[in-house]
Parts: structure tokens; sequence; C-alpha cells
């Protein structure tokens, strides 16, 4: 019988992501065109990247640390990367673009560990989607490269699945969510590579708005129950604040 849970899981659904990313880069020649950035050009971008903190003390997406309770010390628990991925369909014009795009995020395997009370090993896993938008301006421009002024506009659904396996020998797993939009803005450099491709390269400062994690579904997680909204010790919720610099590169291919 077929299984429409099973087929958008997150495995298949990254796959499915990834396929849709090669068939563009096989696309047919005929169906590009010789152009340059004196033209406008149209067509559908893809790539990907990573985040990194700016320091600046706002980021807090990691809800591990106040999961863990007063009797547990945790370590290792942001040693990962946030891999943003994107799909898209732009326009550019000689002195302005536009694009809109799918967005995925997914996280390297984060491996951490716990000792004290709830001792034990970890994994988290990040797998999130959203929709964005790109709005440019050119600052210079030549017929083979351009560089941008750019601002951005995202709302993404976060979701992650938290995986802990007590030194007793016992597994739990607690899956959660957030919402929320985030805007930033920055600089785009553009390569024209030959008649197919464009190489972009973008360096951004994004800024998330204010949300919080929540349990999918009801579970026990290091010695808590844990449903709805999650929180600390204290009471507080338990921040899911994302963004920090995009660093960024991707392929644009331009059709008629």
């Amino acid at each position: 019988m077929f299984d429409r849970h099973r087929l958008f899981s997150d495995s298949n659904v990254t796959a499915i992501f990834g396929l849709l990313l090669l068939c563009g880069m096989c696309a047919q020649n005929s169906s590009a065109v010789s152009k340059n950035f004196d033209e406008t050009l149209t067509g559908i971008s893809m790539g990907g990247g990573t985040y990194i903190e700016s320091g600046l003390g706002r980021i807090n997406y990691d809800p591990i640390p106040d999961l863990g309770g007063s009797y547990t010390t945790l370590g290792d628990t942001n040693k990962y990367y946030l891999l943003p991925l994107k799909m898209g369909y732009y326009i550019a014009k000689p002195y302005t673009q536009f694009e809109l795009y799918a967005r995925h995020l997914r996280s390297t395997l984060g491996a951490w560990y716990g000792s004290g009370s709830n001792a034990g090993n970890g994994t988290t896993q990040f797998a999130s989607w959203g929709v964005g938008a790109l709005l440019g301006a050119t600052l210079a421009r030549h017929a083979r490269f351009r560089w941008s002024l750019i601002g951005m506009a995202e709302y993404m659904f976060h979701k992650a699945t938290l995986n802990y396996h007590l030194s007793g020998g016992s597994d739990e797993i607690l899956r959660i969510k957030s919402s929320s939009a985030q805007v930033g803005g920055g600089f785009l450099g553009e390569i024209y590579l030959g008649d197919l491709w464009m190489l972009n390269l973008t360096a951004a400062y994004i800024y998330a708005m204010d949300a919080s994690w929540s349990a999918v579904s009801a579970a026990t997680f290091m010695g808590s129950s844990q449903s709805g909204t999650l929180s600390d010790n204290s009471g507080s919720k338990i921040d899911a604040i994302f963004g920090g610099i995009l660093i960024e590169a991707s392929l644009r291919l331009a059709f008629e």
C-alpha cells in the first residue's frame, strides 16, 4: 500500500531535492542562451553554504544545553554545521535582480555527550524547510562580472530530531519544531562562466525573529517529560533563534 508519510520522510525529501539540483545542472545546452550581464537574464538557481555565528550573542538555536537539567553536564552540543541549500527562479536586469527560492536547512550529524545524573551520548539532526526572496541592486557591473547589494527575507519551518542513548541502555528520541521569519542583507558577487552558467558568491547577515522550540509529540528526554512548548529549569521558553553570517555559493542557469 502507498505510504505517503514514508514518501515524504526527511531522507526521501532530501534525496528529491538533490535530484532536482542534478537535473538542473544536467539541463541540455539547447535550453540555454548565450548572454552576459549587459542583458536581462532569467532562469533557475541552485546552491548552498553555511552559517557562521557572528559573535553578537543573539543566535541560539541549540536546545540541548537547556534540556539537560541541573545535575547533568553536557559537552560538544554545538559540534556541527548548519547547511542551508536553495533552489529558485530569478530575473536579473543589468541593474536590478529578483529571486524567489525554496530553502532546505540540514546539519552535519552532531554527536554530543552528557555526564552526571543522565549520563549518555546523543546526536542532533536539523531538517528544516522554507521559502525566501532576494532583491538586489547593482553597485558595479561588467559584461562578465557584477557586484550587487542585496536584501533577503525568508520564512522557515524548523525541525530537529534529538536522539539520546542513556548509559543505562535505554534510547530516547525527542522531535521538536519551530517557525520564524528572518531578514538580512549583504553583498552578491557574480561571474559569468560561459554560455550557460553564472557563479554567485553571497555574504550576508541574517537576523531571525524571536522563536521558541516545542515538542512535535510528548516524549521523555534526559529524565524529563516534554510536551508542548519546551522550557528550561527556570520555566523560560527555549530559544530557536537561527541566522548569523550566511556564506553561500550558487549556480545560475540562464534561459530565454
